[in-house]
């Protein structure tokens, strides 16, 4: 049985490494989602806030607190702590960035880009409150399903001392992941082997 030299078995798993990241898919974020939580028992009427089955699951973030990124991945929504701004949008009405609403400040239509998956694997709608004394106290995220670009929307909010009272919408917002791939410690593996080699052949000549 023939040895491969070490500098050459250095090489094949530096060039499977990198061949390997080449090929390998995304690998999708799941997030520690558990239950759909955002029945809020408003007495007049349910409101999910995005219709089904345009989200897979719903959470609400911390009570009192605004839904910046920095808050978002703070909170940890669904489980993830890397979420990136992808657009928001002021009164249930306009564009920004990758989301598009129409409608008004109670309900109407969310659209997103039709590449807004482009290099995402899992895009979180935001809804928040317009105002103080509501129900939930707290900004309320909805996790879509993968690809899903186009929807319905009401507010989830409801007065606190009148709660079949719907609360108006002060703004929607839009947040996506950035998949980190499935091999990246293999590639980086890989670099540092290619570099080990290029510095053992450079001794060597010397």
């Amino acid at each position: 049985m023939t040895m491969m030299k070490p500098g050459r078995l250095l090489a094949s798993a530096a060039l499977a490494g990198l061949l390997v990241f080449a090929a390998a898919p995304a690998k999708a974020v799941t997030g520690d989602v558990g239950s759909d939580s955002c029945d809020f028992g408003v007495n007049a009427f349910i409101i999910d806030g995005i219709d089904q089955p345009s989200y897979t699951f719903c959470e609400t973030g911390a009570e009192s607190h605004n839904d910046s990124v920095t808050q978002v991945n703070l909170d940890t929504m669904f489980g993830i702590s890397d979420w990136v701004d992808l657009g928001r949008v002021e009164d249930g009405v306009g564009t920004g960035g990758i989301l598009t609403m129409t409608g008004g400040l109670l309900g109407g239509t969310w659209d997103l880009a039709a590449n807004a998956w482009d290099g995402f694997v899992n895009i979180m709608l935001v809804l928040k409150d317009g105002e103080g004394n509501v129900i939930p106290d707290a900004y309320v995220g909805y996790l879509l399903e993968f690809g899903d670009i186009s929807g319905t929307w009401l507010s989830p909010f409801s007065q606190l001392d009148d709660r079949s009272k719907q609360k108006d919408l002060s703004h929607m917002t839009a947040y996506g992941v950035i998949p980190l791939p499935a091999a990246l410690p293999m590639f980086l593996l890989a670099l540092g082997g290619l570099g080990l080699l290029g510095r053992r052949r450079r001794s060597t000549a010397a």
